[in-house]
């Protein structure tokens, strides 16, 4: 693991130092810097990921209302959305859901849930994120309009290095699944198309609150 991480974050340094010993001979030449800066951001995204995978688990869990981390994560992901052209639409059937767990870090999921689905509609279109009741279980599903995933590749998802995403690195899933786990859920990703939109579910055990 730790060779991997090395060689990952070797590759991006070595572009980064080029580019600055042609920017230190040219300063005008800021198609470079920009570059630079593309590579930099690849090793902030690295970091901040291996350093969530590291992570503690949460000892401390509290009654979460699923709507409102739902709310939240919609308002993260707006700006993204308006640079993609892409409209999110809620379609929540309660507003009781919620679970015992650790609220930052589920909604560090579905964060990126909603990123990964934005970032897969480049041209536009449609994210539509439900919440259901669906037994004694929540529902929480996220249906864009983007390429799919092949079902070869799918059998690669949530492994360290392996991504879909040019800038991605594959340890947010990795450590999405893992957070789901800890909170006694299933983190169910589907290539499933249905009237043209892309299927990416995430289960949860639930606690229904008592209304008083």
């Amino acid at each position: 693991m730790a060779a991997g991480i090395a060689h990952e974050i070797r590759n991006p340094l070595t572009t980064v130092k080029g580019f600055l010993q042609l920017l230190r001979e040219d300063p005008e030449q800021k198609d470079y810097l920009e570059m630079t800066v593309s590579e930099v951001e690849k090793i902030e995204i690295l970091a901040n990921e291996f350093l969530s995978l590291a992570e503690p688990e949460a000892k401390v869990c509290e009654l979460i209302q699923l709507n409102e981390i739902l709310d939240s994560v919609i308002t993260l992901a707006e700006f993204q959305a308006i640079l993609n052209d892409v409209e999110i639409i809620k379609e929540y059937t309660t507003d009781t859901a919620s679970v015992f767990g650790e609220q930052n870090q589920l909604k560090q999921v579905f964060t990126n849930v909603a990123n990964n689905a934005i970032e897969a509609m480049p041209n536009g279109g449609k994210l539509h994120i439900q919440l259901n009741h669906e037994g004694d279980s929540a529902m929480i599903r996220f249906i864009d309009q983007g390429c799919g995933i092949s079902n070869e590749r799918m059998k690669h998802l949530g492994q360290p290095f392996y991504s879909t995403s040019e800038k991605g690195t594959g340890f947010g899933l990795m450590v999405s699944t893992k957070i789901i786990h800890e909170h006694n859920g299933k983190f169910i990703s589907l290539a499933k198309w249905e009237k043209g939109r892309l299927w990416i579910s995430v289960s949860l055990s639930m606690k229904v609150q008592n209304e008083k």
